[in-house]
């Protein structure tokens, strides 16, 4: 049995790391795109070292694993921009723990490593009677659903997933954006919506209403399109016409000026079936514009199904941009401010300066490759949050601090 890899003391990942993520590429694919100096490409643990340590492989100059790899980016269409600074180090994710390296990952086998989080925390939480007295609070700030866009936090990262939507919508492409549950994705998806009505854009959203996703078919979706588009057509009976009927109505809102967009919620419970349909009505054009485009928001399990063995999707998989929802790390404290902020109250009137890191702590997981990741997300950390201040209440403490938080998982747990 070879001996446990120990992580070197000081962890500063590259901003590679965060490339990978946004664009749902994988260790994997990545390293089999770049081939060393020993006639092999590099493996997992080759990329992981490089990606969270900066850890060159030691056979092959830097210059020409870095060269291969921007070929292998660009071949993924990822941005000059990003490129340009991928092999920077991402000092943000670095300073996590305020100099301190991540935790070790134990030894343990990765059949029980986990990337979810405890259930608990991915249930409603209630504020209880007592904390609301003891902190002088009216609401919830953690709990309370956004009541208009200003109530939406929009840092850099959820700013620029909000611009690719917005990029999609606009030159009809087929994206998706993919985070666990409690990242936000239906949240930067309202957001953005209220934009297009705020600013009056000419913008058509198809949402079909179906609650079972894996019922959807793709004679269904193409129903839902004509239905949506022509409430009182007659929908015609072939499949082949009915995708005929469903292309020239999106023609003639689009030769109208507007910009028609297929939206698919919780898309990753859809069927394979069902997603590989969407490639084929993606391919409406008028001349040589696309007429229709098309937006998943998904949890990673899409992602599993589109890298699904035999590789029934790989249509798809090819056509299809991906932008993930990131943890909030870096941004935690500037998200509670935000929060906070709506119910009139500043951080330091609730929490001391230490249990933003012990919140960072408890939201940590192993996945079955041997890393650490954060599980840093809104759903999570409103809820953490909210069991922290009813524990600080019981115990009559001015502020929740670090002990709190970890006692609050405990409980809660």
């Amino acid at each position: 049995m070879k001996p446990a890899y120990r992580r070197p003391e000081h962890y500063m990942p590259l901003k590679l790391k965060k490339v990978l993520q946004r664009h749902g590429i994988t260790q994997t694919d990545l390293g089999a795109a770049v081939m060393q100096a020993i006639d092999e490409p590099m493996d997992k643990t080759a990329v992981n070292l490089l990606c969270n340590w900066a850890k060159w492989p030691k056979r092959t100059p830097e210059a020409v694993i870095r060269q291969q790899i921007e070929a292998a980016l660009r071949a993924k269409e990822v941005p000059e921009a990003e490129i340009a600074t991928a092999f920077d180090s991402d000092e943000e994710i670095g300073r996590l723990g305020h100099g301190k390296h991540l935790a070790a990952v134990p030894d343990t086998p990765k059949s029980t490593q986990t990337t979810e989080p405890d259930p608990y925390l991915l249930e409603p939480v209630m504020l209880t009677i007592q904390a609301k007295r003891h902190f002088k609070l009216m609401f919830n700030p953690f709990g309370a659903d956004p009541q208009c866009a200003d109530d939406v936090y929009l840092g850099d990262e959820q700013r620029y997933v909000a611009s690719v939507i917005v990029e999609a919508i606009q030159n009809a492409r087929m994206m998706a954006v993919v985070g666990e549950s409690g990242s936000g994705k239906s949240t930067i998806w309202e957001w953005v919506q209220d934009q297009v009505r705020e600013q009056k854009q000419p913008v058509h959203l198809i949402q079909p209403k179906v609650t079972d996703k894996a019922r959807l078919t793709g004679v269904g979706i193409l129903q839902a399109i004509v239905r949506d588009l022509e409430p009182h057509a007659k929908l015609r009976h072939s499949a082949e016409l009915l995708a005929r009927q469903a292309h020239e109505l999106i023609a003639d809102r689009v030769a109208e000026g507007q910009k028609c967009v297929l939206v698919f919620e919780e898309a990753h419970d859809m069927t394979v079936a069902a997603i590989k349909q969407l490639k084929r009505f993606h391919e409406f054009k008028l001349g040589w514009k696309r007429t229709l485009g098309i937006i998943l928001l998904a949890q990673p399990e899409l992602l599993r199904k589109l890298n699904a063995k035999g590789l029934e999707a790989r249509e798809v998989k090819n056509r299809l941009e991906v932008v993930r929802m990131l943890p909030l790390d870096a941004d935690l404290e500037a998200y509670a401010a935000h929060r906070l902020a709506r119910a009139g109250l500043k951080p330091d009137a609730l929490f001391a300066a230490d249990a933003w890191q012990a919140i960072r702590d408890v939201l940590r997981a192993s996945d079955g490759d041997g890393n650490v990741v954060s599980l840093c997300y809104p759903l999570l950390v409103g809820n953490l949050a909210t069991l922290a201040l009813n524990g600080a209440a019981e115990l009559g403490a001015p502020l929740v601090d670090r002990g709190i938080v970890f006692d609050a998982k405990k409980k809660g747990g």
